[in-house]
């Protein structure tokens, strides 16, 4: 089964779980949304170059997110070599097309559907209470990464690659998205730099934060505690 039929939302507003874990909540209703239109525009012959177009008002009545939300999860998506966007026509008018190849390949890669590590999840009245083994992941980097640099500079800043480092913490379902936007945002503003392991470094420690305030971000909004043998 291709992506295109197995992630597609259809008439009613059901996201793959995979997909939220993966992207966070706007992108992973974004892309199941996409993936119907996708569907659509190639049944009647509305794909130009590969692109449709998309209205951000028929997408807020169609997913409930609103136009910021939109954005947010396109910017996930496009980071994450997802989906292409371009902006054409007269009126001009922003189209879309989704990398179905890289789509493939991210899910393919992720933790979530190949897990090769055990996973002991138990239920602690509301909060879940999560142990992973202490087999580690090693780092996949192809870049110098002993340069500082700004997050926006770094070899991580490229969110397939920033995921790719995080297969431990996308099985926990935290979401990770939400850290890689924290961790730029911070950097941008507070002009900090790191070497690309030290940014990672410190998205884990953004998340160590939240955990001990009880404010970890999770996948889906899940309000819970994150117990970590390693992180």
């Amino acid at each position: 089964m291709n992506p295109v039929e197995m992630y597609a939302r259809g008439s009613t507003l059901v996201i793959h779980k995979t997909l939220i874990r993966l992207f966070g909540m706007y992108a992973a209703v974004m892309i199941s949304e996409l993936l119907e239109l996708l569907r659509i525009a190639e049944e009647t012959g509305r794909l130009i170059d590969g692109y449709f177009e998309i209205n951000a008002d028929r997408l807020e009545k169609e997913t409930t997110l609103s136009r910021y939300q939109q954005n947010e999860g396109l910017k996930v998506l496009e980071d994450a070599g997802i989906i292409l966007t371009k902006t054409f026509g007269m009126p001009a008018k922003k189209h879309v097309s989704p990398v179905l190849k890289n789509f493939e390949t991210l899910l393919s890669k992720s933790p979530i559907i190949n897990n090769n590590k055990e996973v002991i999840i138990k239920e602690k009245k509301e909060k879940r209470v999560v142990i992973i083994n202490k087999k580690g992941i090693k780092p996949l980097f192809e870049d110098d990464t002993e340069k500082l640099r700004l997050f926006c500079d770094s070899p991580v800043s490229n969110m397939s690659l920033f995921l790719s480092q995080m297969t431990k913490e996308l099985t926990l379902g935290i979401d990770v998205s939400y850290y890689y936007f924290a961790v730029r945002d911070w950097s941008g503003s507070a002009n900090k730099k790191r070497t690309a392991k030290g940014w990672i470094a410190t998205a884990r420690n953004f998340m160590r934060r939240d955990n001990e305030k009880g404010k970890l971000k999770l996948a889906g909004g899940i309000p819970g505690t994150l117990k970590y043998l390693e992180l």
